[in-house]
């Protein structure tokens, strides 16, 4: 394929994460490859390596720009301060998300880097917003000088098992387990463990 120089880097950058996106959304993440992606652009491989760290590393960008857009989409919730209330609102939008954006979802939970090759900061700062957003969420709920720390191991634990339940669903093994839907499960966990922390914190104050 001739070179090209009909965009920057930038606009290079953008194209080549949307065109990840169509591909994604028309032939599944297996279809998804630097070659596939330059052919979708009209440009060559070599300029998509100018570009990233080869297709683990654009697949990151692709993954990154999603997280953007969910925090962008649970943080227009209002947080009113009642926590049973506002964290199911926050999961009625998270799943919402989810469905409007399924397979760029699915390619969040099936990526995995090649072992040994870390997660850049920059993208664990993405991920560190978001639980900090779901942690001042569950504060409320907490009382006692441990609240913050309880509230930020919170969010990942809630996070993790939505992620479990998410998961199972799209594979379509959980319907071997029960009828209800991930959503449903979601939030009868989110309850549970809510009341949960209420009462740790209730038998906590009475013995003290």
């Amino acid at each position: 394929m001739a070179r090209r120089s009909d965009h920057t880097r930038d606009e290079l950058k953008t194209l080549s994460l949307e065109a990840a996106r169509r591909i994604l959304d028309t032939k599944g993440y297996e279809a998804i490859s630097v070659r596939s992606i330059a052919q979708e652009i009209g440009y060559s491989a070599g300029t998509l390596y100018n570009l990233f760290d080869g297709i683990d590393d654009l697949i990151i960008h692709m993954n990154a720009e999603l997280l953007d857009d969910l925090f962008t989409a649970l943080s227009g919730e209002t947080i009113t301060g009642d926590t049973e209330h506002d964290i199911h609102r926050m999961l009625d939008a998270y799943f919402r998300f989810i469905g409007d954006r399924k397979a760029e979802w699915e390619a969040i939970t099936d990526h995995a880097l090649p072992n040994g090759k870390p997660v850049p900061d920059w993208y664990k700062t993405k991920l560190d917003r978001l639980m900090d957003l779901l942690a001042a969420v569950i504060r409320p709920a907490i009382d006692g000088p441990d609240a913050a720390h309880i509230s930020q191991q919170s969010a990942p634990i809630l996070w993790a098992s939505l992620q479990g339940i998410i998961a199972l669903e799209t594979s379509g093994k959980l319907k071997l387990l029960t009828p209800d839907s991930a959503k449903t499960l979601g939030g009868v966990l989110i309850s549970n463990y809510l009341n949960g922390l209420k009462l740790t914190a209730h038998q906590k104050s009475a013995t003290e």
